[in-house]
């Protein structure tokens, strides 16, 4: 009946297997691949990953495969080792693909959700001011239901669509913060911060169109913050590095996010143009009930200080971890004791009755 799935090894040896019993659903033809070349078939690329690919279809212009009808666009997912002996496991990426990959699409029907949660400065007044805010990004899907970012960023990141959506994210931000700063006067020191990925970062074209944008909407660049992670300086640190100077002399601002979590980070905080560091939620949530966790944190701060950086805790949650972390003098905290994640209104409300934090 056509429901075949091709499987080619390094030594170009094929496998067929029924997949008869698939769901209605699914594609009729999956390909799999464990190769570190480009293979071809009927004029479709079939990338590399280093591991098993299941390539399926889904919309688009058609090809035959095996006296079988597809369609030509492919989306890859990689299959761990676990998933790659059942049925079950390769039903689940797909359905977790076929979901989160039509970032164009998602885009065009208004199905990506721009939200801020803020930062709260703990003034030495012992009152609190708004830092700023850091852009979240919600995924709205057909059913109404919101989807982690957890769960398609890093689908984004893997087919590449990555770059639209970070794209379409620092555009939305940038205007969301022209729009306030036009309307409100004690925005001068207020911080927008935006999560990049790193796969956003390395690309050629990355720099000049961050800088283009802030132009557009005439945004002063001290106002912007640009949030990464460890990862973006395991392939090519220098190359990172010059493109974080670049952007530090414009006047962008970077923040380390979930420091502490990644490799040899003491190694190169001297090396790196940041002016943040944001202490993991892994640690906000032991650092009450666990003695090692709270020194861990307070190192941290102490560090920063001494580097002269910034400090934010992510993810606080309870007043008991709020109330610690005032004590051993973090400045900036965010999470969900202070607030959740609002829409532009709910942030253009909150700018006229709070206090934001200025030099």
């Amino acid at each position: 009946d056509g429901n075949l799935l091709c499987y080619l090894n390094g030594n170009e040896q094929r496998k067929i297997v029924s997949l008869d019993k698939m769901p209605e659903y699914l594609p009729k033809a999956y390909v799999a691949i464990e190769d570190e070349r480009f293979y071809e078939h009927n004029g479709v690329d079939l990338k590399r990953t280093g591991s098993a690919i299941f390539s399926f279809i889904l919309s688009g212009g058609k090809t035959n495969f095996g006296g079988s009808t597809i369609t030509q666009q492919l989306v890859k997912i990689t299959m761990k080792d676990d998933d790659r002996s059942g049925i079950a496991g390769i039903q689940r990426k797909i359905r977790e693909w076929s979901r989160a990959v039509h970032v164009e699409e998602m885009l065009s029907k208004d199905e990506i959700l721009q939200r801020y949660l803020n930062r709260i400065y703990l003034g030495n007044s012992g009152s609190l001011e708004l830092r700023g805010v850091e852009a979240l990004v919600r995924w709205c899907d057909e059913d109404g239901k919101l989807v982690s970012p957890e769960t398609f960023i890093p689908i984004a990141e893997k087919n590449g669509s990555i770059l639209l959506l970070g794209d379409w994210i620092i555009e939305e931000c940038l205007s969301d913060l022209s729009r306030w700063k036009e309307k409100h006067n004690n925005m001068q020191d207020f911080l927008l911060s935006i999560n990049v990925s790193s796969i956003q970062f390395k690309n050629k074209n990355f720099v000049k169109y961050l800088i283009s944008i802030i132009k557009k909407y005439g945004i002063s660049p001290t106002n912007v913050e640009l949030e990464i992670t460890e990862s973006v300086f395991i392939d090519n640190m220098e190359e990172i590095i010059h493109k974080m100077k670049l952007l530090k002399d414009f006047g962008i601002r970077f923040s380390m996010d979930d420091f502490g979590t990644g490799f040899s980070s003491l190694s190169y905080l001297r090396e790196l143009p940041i002016d943040t560091l944001k202490i993991d939620k892994s640690f906000i949530d032991d650092v009450v009930t666990d003695g090692s966790t709270r020194t861990i944190a307070e190192s941290i701060i102490d560090l920063s200080k001494k580097l002269g950086f910034d400090t934010i805790a992510e993810g606080v949650e309870q007043e008991v971890q709020y109330s610690l972390l005032k004590n051993i003098g973090c400045e900036n905290i965010q999470g969900f004791y202070l607030g959740k994640p609002m829409k532009f209104e709910e942030i253009d409300a909150l700018l006229d009755k709070t206090d934001v934090k200025n030099s």
